[in-house]
């Protein structure tokens, strides 16, 4: 018979719990970041979080060691691991833990006011791990029945992850061989030496003068980086055939 604990966390109000958990901290940090980012603009250096925020972090921590907690408790210590939805178990395990040092953390410096600047160096690393507590959304809507078309359309898009893997391996190699070949004239033409004043000699340098500009380069010119005139342009002084071979690049 199951306990009334055990009937809770299957239950869809526990699911709804979670969500709105999951949530509310999503925007906590959200707001923590533009925060933490206005106070920079506004002093110029680092600053001290506001103790209700530290409040709020630490509330969220409480919350989500409980959630968990509760789990592991219900099912046991090993049966925890068990489930079908292992792999966001131990994400939410490593998010917790965490939480937790990140707050103590962030307690401990704020009592003996510790220099704000090694204070961020200290919690970088930290805060940037926080960011796994937002990746809990997808373990809600994976479980929540109220989801089902959008599981089915974050379903559909993992599908084609594969088939989109191969096709950037293509346009890769395409980049690679243009590249190669437009690199290949900037620095045979850049190499003559009557061409040391050529007032382009400059730009070709800086976007096509080696192979990871040329790379950048073609990628800017295809997703709008800047202007495709303007690198066409920049090849006039080279011979014919490379200025042919970037507009094939263009149309293919």
């Amino acid at each position: 018979r199951r306990t009334r604990l055990q009937r809770f966390t299957g239950s869809q109000t526990y699911e709804w719990l979670s969500f709105l958990l999951t949530m509310a901290n999503a925007v906590f940090i959200g707001y923590q970041t533009e925060s933490q980012a206005q106070r920079l603009m506004e002093c110029g250096k680092l600053c001290y979080e506001p103790l209700l925020t530290l409040f709020f972090s630490c509330v969220f921590t409480v919350l989500f060691t409980l959630e968990v907690g509760v789990l592991w408790y219900v099912e046991g210590f090993f049966g925890f691991f068990q489930s079908s939805d292992v792999n966001f178990r131990v994400i939410d395990v490593v998010v917790v833990v965490v939480s937790i040092a990140d707050s103590v953390v962030g307690v401990v410096n704020w009592t003996q006011r510790s220099d704000p600047d090694l204070l961020w160096s200290s919690l970088s690393a930290l805060r940037i791990v926080r960011v796994l507590r937002v990746a809990k959304l997808a373990r809600v809507i994976r479980v929540m029945t109220f989801f089902r078309e959008l599981r089915l359309m974050v379903n559909s898009i993992l599908s084609c992850v594969k088939p989109l893997l191969w096709v950037t391996i293509i346009f890769f190699i395409t980049f690679y061989f243009f590249a190669i070949t437009l690199t290949t004239g900037v620095v045979s033409h850049m190499a003559d030496d009557r061409l040391s004043s050529d007032p382009m000699k400059e730009s070709l340098r800086d976007y096509f003068g080696t192979l990871g500009n040329s790379l950048l380069t073609l990628y800017m010119a295809i997703a709008g980086g800047r202007d495709w005139g303007d690198f066409y342009h920049m090849l006039e002084p080279v011979a014919l055939p490379y200025r042919m071979l970037f507009l094939v690049f263009l149309t293919f």
